[in-house]
């Protein structure tokens, strides 16, 4: 088809520069002939984008990594003419499922295709039509239209949250009251105080349900409480830039804090999620189920953009200062010397958890500092590992 329009422009070239040559009449009734077969390809291309009307919708606006989503997408002709032959890409979250579809409509004439797209990691994706190909009846004047530049366009936008892995922390030794361990040792007087009671969320344990209130309003109620009683934790994901597979490594990272995170929640485990990321909105201390939603969606929108590394120990360290934690947790992409520097003197047990393989001479760590890679590993097993617990 290149090479016919090569052929048919040359052909329009010469017969017009030898017909203002000679005055042959022919050459000019040849030119004026191809020039009104341009025009009225032009005005069949310029016809079928403004007129074509289309729907595309996605099944579900939010889901989790690991699971699949339906695009379905309608292209309608409701005009008396038909519409010129078109390619339509169509964008995905995964580059492999990105394809091209064809679309010849007569009048008064509809097609429609659905497509299911995989989530193979977390993050903000936008789906749907992104350009389109259109080629004419006489394949003179081909057009590309990046639908993206049309002011009245708008792709689907999906959010696909971390994977969240079934996982169960060994009992706290604080956690008896929440009815998840047994009693190992003594809170002081009025460690909690009731709050208020708020609607139940799956994971909540069942001594906190409110039942007498539960049955005059005919929906499970949670008592809620302003002291938490579990162990506090720390969960902080280090945010620096990251080389290689970024959104493979950045997807795992985020894959084991939300695992981590529920499952201390699902203990009553006051947890406060950090990044060093300043510019990143932050995250007040959690402390039930009912805000898992918020600190999901916030694991799923999280950059890796740091670049300054004494800048992101300087966070961490304001953090352990701010107030004691029980546990804390590092999660990254490699070993920081300069988080070491901060976790090595702190009293708490501290992991520290990477993606890159451990080098074989480990620089100096305090004894209550736990190093490890779950490069390649499967993020429940490596928990089990690490922590104990295993699956509810």
């Amino acid at each position: 088809m290149k090479r016919f329009r090569i052929f048919y422009y040359i052909v329009m070239l010469v017969a017009l520069l030898y017909g203002l040559y000679s005055g042959n009449r022919v050459c000019f009734l040849l030119f004026f002939m191809q020039l009104t077969t341009m025009a009225v390809a032009l005005a069949l291309n310029l016809w079928t984008v403004s007129s074509f009307s289309y729907v595309q919708t996605l099944s579900e606006k939010e889901t989790e990594k690991g699971r699949t989503v339906t695009l379905h997408l309608g292209i309608y002709n409701d005009k008396p003419f038909p519409f010129t032959h078109m390619k339509v890409h169509i964008m995905t979250p995964a580059p492999e499922d990105c394809r091209d579809i064809w679309v010849n409509l007569a009048p008064k004439q509809e097609t429609s295709f659905d497509f299911t797209l995989s989530l193979p990691y977390r993050g903000e994706y936008q789906a749907g039509m992104t350009r389109l190909d259109i080629q004419d009846l006489f394949g003179i004047l081909p057009m590309h239209i990046d639908m993206r530049w049309l002011s009245y366009y708008r792709p689907q936008s999906l959010l696909v949250y971390p994977r969240l892995i079934p996982f169960r922390l060994p009992a706290s030794s604080r956690s008896f009251a929440a009815g998840t361990g047994t009693l190992s040792g003594s809170l002081p007087a009025g460690h909690e105080e009731f709050s208020h009671l708020r609607s139940f969320t799956p994971g909540d344990p069942m001594s906190r349900i409110h039942w007498k209130s539960s049955v005059k309003t005919r929906q499970l109620l949670t008592r809620q409480y302003t002291d938490p009683v579990g162990e506090s934790c720390l969960i902080f994901i280090d945010t620096r830039s990251l080389s290689g597979d970024s959104e493979k490594i950045s997807d795992r990272i985020t894959e084991c804090a939300a695992t981590l995170l529920y499952a201390h929640l699902a203990q009553e485990d006051p947890t406060r999620l950090a990044c060093p990321d300043s510019e990143y909105p932050a995250l007040a201390e959690t402390f039930s189920l009912s805000d898992f939603h918020r600190c999901h969606q916030w694991l799923a929108l999280l950059p890796f953009r740091m670049t300054d590394e004494e800048a992101c120990a300087q966070v961490l360290r304001s953090l352990t200062d701010v107030s004691r934690r029980e546990r804390i947790y590092i999660l990254g992409a490699g070993i920081r010397s300069a988080y070491l520097d901060v976790l090595k003197n702190l009293p708490s047990p501290c992991f520290y958890w990477v993606w890159d393989v451990l080098p074989e001479q480990m620089p100096p760590a305090g004894e209550s500092l736990h190093i490890a890679s779950f490069y390649e590993k499967e993020i429940l097993s490596f928990l089990q590992d690490q922590l104990g617990g295993g699956a509810p």
